[in-house]
């Protein structure tokens, strides 16, 4: 039976971004998918600009609430606490979406029970342009790298099963841990394969600093996971992985894969950032042809 609320929540964490919110709000509004509402979380912004957005904002399905500043875990915890919908998307302000992100994700997991999260890949804009293309998902890999960007959406009841974000995790890749725990559940995740999520790029950003700290993250993340980093598991899920990988075909992938698997993350981390790269480069050159 169809809910009296709407079926889709979206959660936009504010941190001094008044500048580009309402872009997101505009991208939302332009969706073909119109069941939803909009949480716009404002985490102790202290910008001038910021703060006139904010009490400026008069747009349909959207609803302005604050909070002392506490992080983007807890933003979107305390964004998703006080929404109704079934499904939750989580979009940074100033990133954006395509007009049928909603709409296509939605029946996905409409139609698609076991599958939790739904994913696409991200359109990078601003400071550089590209499309990020991730190896396919599979958990063994998830664990070695974060095979998703934070705004897919993924059913309400995986969020309250999981304990939510990670309030601890200040420094960044708190969705990384977060689709860690959601496939340590056991739920399935789907891809769109269509660029439907614009990621902003621009000067040095949250992320950015993220990438500078991404051993202490990632060791972190092996503390609070060492069950999953175990070597018995880590076989276990490797063998799953390499199975998987060669009925499906994808040499590519396996190759890319177990060079991924064998090298140290500092090294692996370095060859994704000069992956991304030659990527950047090759779209601009077809661009220019």
């Amino acid at each position: 039976m169809r809910r009296n609320n709407p079926p889709i929540s979206i959660i936009i964490p504010c941190y001094n971004h008044g500048a580009y919110l309402m872009e997101a709000i505009d991208s939302l509004l332009a969706s073909t998918f119109r069941d939803f509402e909009i949480i716009v979380v404002d985490d102790g912004s202290d910008e001038v600009e910021t703060i006139k957005v904010l009490s400026e904002i008069n747009c349909p399905k959207t609803r302005v609430i604050h909070q002392e500043n506490r992080g983007l875990s807890a933003a979107r915890n305390c964004g998703i606490s006080l929404s109704s919908g079934e499904y939750i998307l989580c979009l940074d302000a100033d990133d954006m979406i395509t007009p049928t992100l909603l709409e296509k994700s939605f029946h996905v997991l409409e139609s698609c029970p076991e599958t939790g999260v739904v994913s696409t890949p991200p359109q990078h804009f601003g400071d550089q342009d590209y499309i990020w293309k991730p190896i396919p998902f599979s958990f063994y890999q998830l664990l070695r790298e974060n095979l998703l960007h934070a705004s897919c959406l993924f059913r309400r009841d995986i969020w309250k099963a999981v304990g939510g974000y990670d309030e601890n995790m200040q420094a960044g890749c708190e969705d990384w841990e977060f689709w860690i725990r959601v496939a340590k559940a056991g739920w399935k995740f789907a891809r769109i394969d269509e660029p439907l999520f614009l990621y902003r790029k621009h000067g040095k950003s949250r992320d950015s600093g993220a990438q500078k700290r991404r051993q202490e993250i990632f060791s972190y993340i092996q503390r609070k996971h060492s069950d999953l980093y175990a070597p018995s598991k880590q076989m276990a899920l490797f063998k799953v992985w390499l199975v998987d990988t060669l009925k499906a075909g994808q040499y590519v992938v396996l190759l890319i894969g177990l060079l991924r698997c064998s090298l140290p993350y500092r090294l692996r981390a370095a060859l994704f950032d000069f992956y991304q790269m030659l990527s950047q480069k090759v779209v601009h050159r077809t661009k220019k042809i």
